[in-house]
């Protein structure tokens, strides 16, 4: 079976948050997409398309390639790891797709814009969580193969 076009993966993605009632979560997924630096590659374009699907939704991805796979698992964390050991976990990987993808998702997550639609607790706590990973996954980005 061959994997799915972009587009169609989009449409999958959609269709799964939507069915759950997830509009925002499909809408932060396309903020991701849209951060990816512009020479992005097709397959970062898939990871940052499926890169909380494990998380959010109870779809399976074997449709698409392993490299693919194996990024959006290291992106998914899964509980009881905390979030400092997923990050851990992702640097130590080396895996340029999915650290590049990470740093988009992060990238949205800590935007102005957004921040400002939240309450002020919800801000510090994001603000907290988030501080100093960007460049941290970005000294990480420059030791992976």
């Amino acid at each position: 079976m061959p994997q799915p076009s972009l587009s169609e993966t989009t449409a999958f993605v959609r269709q799964a948050y939507y069915a759950l009632g997830k509009h925002s979560t499909y809408d932060h997924t396309i903020r991701v997409l849209n951060y990816l630096p512009p020479n992005a590659t097709d397959q970062q374009r898939y990871i940052a398309l499926l890169h909380d699907v494990l998380e959010d939704t109870p779809l399976n991805i074997d449709q698409f390639s392993l490299p693919i796979r194996a990024a959006v698992e290291l992106l998914t964390r899964r509980k009881p790891m905390t979030y400092p050991e997923y990050i851990d976990r992702l640097i130590q990987s080396k895996n340029r797709d999915a650290i590049i993808v990470k740093i988009a998702d992060n990238t949205d997550n800590t935007d102005t814009k957004r921040m400002m639609m939240l309450n002020a607790f919800k801000q510090k706590a994001l603000r907290e969580r988030y501080a100093g990973l960007i460049p941290r996954l970005q000294k990480a980005l420059t030791q992976c193969p």
